[in-house]
This record gives C-alpha cells, sequence and structure tokens, in this order.
C-alpha cells in the first residue's frame, strides 16, 4: 500500500485520475478492501465486500462507520450506531483503525466480530490492515480485511481434539501399565470402574468433536425423544463430578428445581449441559458448589448452571465467539459449541448474566413440547 501511496502522490499533471487508479487497484484485491475519509466514514468499497457481506448497493453503506458498513451486530444496539455500544469499547476493529489514523502510519492484526449475514448473526475472525493515504489534499484510511475464520477454527479444533485425545489415551496407558504390573488382581478389579470411566471420556470426546463439524456444516442429525429432565440433568453431572479434574469440586441441584417430561434431542442437550456444567466446574475454586437447577415457563423448557466466580466486562462480549477463551491456546469451543447446537439444531437459545453479587449463570431455553408428533 505504500508503494500505491507513493505512486498516487506523485501523479500530479497526469493523465490518470489518482481515485480510478486506487478504484482499480483494490477491486484487483481477492480480499474485502474499503477506503475511508478522515472523519471515519465509508467513500468506497470493492466488489468483494458487496458480495462478502450481502450488500446489493454500496449506496446502501457509503457514509457509514466501520461497524455500520460491514453490519455489526452491534452496530445497531444504541442510537449512536458504530462505537456507542458496551462492545465497541474493546473492538479490536477500531482499535486497530484509529491507531492508524492518529498515528499516520500502518496498523495490522487479526481481531473478532459478528456480522449480519442473512438475517443471522455470524461470527468472523479477521486479519486487518490499516494504510493511511493521501490524495489531493485529502486524508484517507485504506482497510482491508481477509477472513480467517476458518483457518482460526481448524487450528482450534485440532488443537483442542489431540490434546484431549493424547490426555485420555495417556491415561488409559497409564493404566494399562499399572495392570501389568500389579499381582493383585482383587485391587486391579477395584479400578475397573476408573478404567471404564476413562475410556468413556475418550469415545465422548471424540463423538463432540465429530458432532461439532457436523453442526458447522449443517450436517448434524436430531433425533427426538421423551426426556424426564431431573434425571437427565442428574446424570450428566455425575458423569463429569466422576472426572478427577474436578475431585475437589462438587455440582449441586436447586431445591425448587421441576422434574417433568419434555420432548428433544437428548444427545444434542447433553452435549450443550455438559460444557455448561464443565466451564461453571472449571471457573469455580475448590471446596466451591455448582448449582443446576431445571423447571419450565409457558412454553420453554428452562436449564441454568450457576457458579459464584464472575466473567470480566472485556470478556463477556467475546463469549460466544468460536475462537475465544479465556483458557489461551488450544481452546475456546465450549461456549461457541452450546450456542451453535442451540439455536441451529434445538430451536433454543443461551444466554448468561454475570454479576458481582450474583455469580456467572448460564441458562439454556429450549421450545416445551411433550409429544413427539409436535416435531
Amino acid at each position: 500500500m505504500d508503494d500505491i501511496n507513493r505512486v498516487i502522490s506523485s501523479d500530479k499533471g497526469s493523465k490518470y485520475n489518482s481515485r480510478d487508479i486506487l478504484e482499480s487497484v483494490l477491486e484487483s484485491l481477492p480480499y474485502v478492501a474499503l477506503v475511508f475519509s478522515g472523519d471515519r466514514k465509508l467513500i468506497f468499497a470493492n466488489t468483494k465486500m458487496l458480495d462478502y457481506f450481502d450488500i446489493h448497493d454500496i449506496a446502501d453503506i457509503v457514509d457509514n462507520k466501520p461497524g455500520c458498513a460491514i453490519r455489526c451486530v452491534h452496530a445497531t444496539e444504541k442510537p449512536g450506531g458504530c462505537g456507542a455500544s458496551d462492545f465497541c469499547r474493546h473492538c479490536g476493529l477500531s482499535k486497530i483503525i484509529t491507531s492508524s489514523f492518529a498515528s499516520r502510519h500502518k496498523f495490522s492484526g487479526e481481531c473478532r466480530f459478528s456480522v449480519v449475514k442473512g438475517g443471522s448473526p455470524a461470527p468472523m475472525d479477521v486479519y486487518v490492515s490499516c494504510s493511511p493515504l493521501r490524495i489531493e489534499e485529502q486524508e484517507l484510511m485504506v482497510v482491508s480485511l481477509q477472513d480467517i475464520s476458518g483457518e482460526k477454527r481448524r487450528q482450534i479444533l485440532e488443537r483442542v481434539f489431540f490434546e484431549d485425545i493424547l490426555d485420555s489415551a495417556g491415561n488409559l496407558a497409564s493404566f494399562a501399565e499399572y495392570i501389568k504390573l500389579c499381582d493383585d488382581m482383587a485391587q486391579v478389579r477395584k479400578n475397573l470402574d476408573l478404567f471404564v470411566e476413562i475410556s468413556n471420556t475418550l469415545v465422548t470426546q471424540i463423538k463432540e468433536q465429530k458432532d461439532l463439524i457436523a453442526a458447522e456444516n449443517g450436517l448434524l442429525k436430531v433425533n427426538y425423544t421423551l426426556i424426564e429432565s431431573v434425571p437427565f440433568m442428574k446424570t450428566i453431572a455425575a458423569q463429569i463430578t466422576r472426572s478427577a479434574i474436578f475431585e475437589e469440586r462438587k455440582i449441586a441441584f436447586a431445591d425448587d428445581s421441576v422434574n417433568f417430561h419434555f420432548v428433544s434431542d437428548p444427545h444434542i442437550a447433553a452435549n450443550i449441559l455438559r460444557n455448561m456444567m464443565k466451564n461453571a466446574l472449571e471457573a469455580s475454586l475448590p471446596g466451591s458448589t455448582v448449582i443446576c437447577r431445571t423447571w419450565f415457563e409457558d412454553d420453554e423448557v428452562l436449564f441454568s448452571v450457576h457458579n459464584d466466580s464472575l466473567i470480566p466486562e472485556d470478556v463477556k462480549v467475546h463469549v460466544f465467539e468460536c475462537s475465544f477463551s479465556t483458557k489461551g491456546d488450544g481452546h475456546g469451543f465450549g461456549t461457541y459449541a452450546m450456542k451453535l447446537f442451540a439455536e441451529k439444531y434445538l430451536g433454543g437459545k443461551i444466554f448468561f448474566s454475570s454479576l458481582p453479587e450474583h455469580g456467572t449463570t448460564f441458562q439454556l431455553s429450549i421450545p416445551f413440547k411433550t409429544e413427539l408428533e409436535d416435531y
């Protein structure tokens, strides 16, 4: 972009028009490119931008700020549009553009946000590059966006899968070595439950990854059956708390939990609740108790999982994004998968609250159906 800047800056008196050169160059790029004025309002977008964000006419977005131009889901939350919502204070795209404008130097970096595509929120991981440009004494900013969501998902999926599988396989190998060296078969038999638990964990991890890949590609099949709410949730809790990782933490059920029957897919629902419980346990201190609850209201089946920890403000806005995690590299799909399974396959919703005086509660809501014929 610096070369383009030099060419355009030196073409005074040339038969070529600076703006025509810039537009031609940006149209030739294989990724989204936009040009903003000094007051951060859009003045040009290439065809790739219009196609990628399902925009029919550039006139629909000219003079818009960055978030409004790309149809960020947060741009309509407050009357002020882009820059007015709580998310905007932590927006990576805004920070990169602002830094480049302020310094008049090129800035680039990765960021994540969600945009409206096809009428639904779509999370994106992008590589952003911002370069200042002067044309005819006018200060401009050229912004390019390269979608790296697929690459991010693939990297994280591979890391999560292999790290979890290797951990479980390592436990199995250790147990096999223990059996080999132990002369007391009575003692071995006492520990067979542990062997079964590790084996089941390994199978569950493989199934969860398989389901996530199928769900992302729209291939996950939904199989409805009748479920009893409290035993269903307690079975999942018992499976999780048997793990040595959570041995110093407990799961209890609220006294006002309601036991009732409803129709849904038990495999997908269990996947969501398992992630809710595991996240709550991981966020809790040793000796803590996670509280689960189930009930129904009108046409909704509701499940909640509560822990005493607090989610930081700058983390809240990213909770359901596919590659975000507070746990470091190799994580980031638990909450994303919960939302994907709940909304796309069970017709439900998942949301959370996190307040200093109340702790953190994740809640799953799905349609309350009692007859298989309803589906």
